[in-house]
């Protein structure tokens, strides 16, 4: 149950968010976005995992889509993932690259 939520910190605020499902971790994904764009920076505990989400430029190191809904790193994982694989799954990265070719 503990790792079924997700908690999202950013300037000003913060929520967490239901992740069990595969409905929930899409919701995730499309929240940060919009936290991103208006917040331009904030932090995500995803999976026992704290996640710095903030805009980049530059290609996911898992997926090699163009980071342009931000890059997503760890601190055991410094290269930026974007907001698709690291929150979402791995079809969803691929999905998104195939998108933006």
């Amino acid at each position: 149950m503990l790792n079924s939520v997700t908690h999202v910190r950013f300037a000003g605020g913060g929520m967490v968010l239901p992740v069990g499902d595969p409905y929930g971790r899409q919701f995730l994904v499309e929240h940060i976005g919009g936290c991103l764009r208006k917040n331009g920076g904030l932090e995500v505990e995803f999976r026992d995992e704290r996640w710095r989400v903030r805009p980049i430029d530059g290609y996911c190191a898992r997926c090699g889509a163009p980071l342009r809904a931000g890059g997503c790193s760890t601190h055991r994982n410094r290269e930026p993932w974007c907001i698709y694989c690291a929150f979402g799954t791995v079809s969803q990265g691929a999905r998104q690259r195939r998108l933006q070719s």
